[in-house]
């Protein structure tokens, strides 16, 4: 399974993301995609935000903000199927 593809973006890891995004890193931990997390779950190597989200390095360079250089499964849920049509 590959995580969405963003045209020059690459991967910046979690702690990036969490910079900016307190509101989501809060409450992530009570979601059912945390449990993802846990050892010997499938797909367990394949979670955290730019799994979902794409690789975040131009949306950081580009000061953030809705949409640009990211992608967002609430408004697109076509990155979900990935996963869930998988399991």
């Amino acid at each position: 399974m590959e995580p969405p593809l963003i045209e020059g973006a690459s991967f910046t890891g979690n702690r990036s993301c969490a910079e900016c995004h307190t509101n989501y890193t809060r409450i992530f931990p009570a979601s059912p995609h945390a449990r993802l997390h846990l050892e010997g779950v499938p797909m367990a190597e394949a979670t955290g935000c730019e799994s979902c989200h794409g690789p975040g390095s131009k949306h950081i360079a580009g000061g953030g903000g809705r949409g640009k250089f990211i992608i967002n499964p609430g408004r697109d849920p076509q990155v979900c199927f990935g996963c869930h049509l998988e399991i």
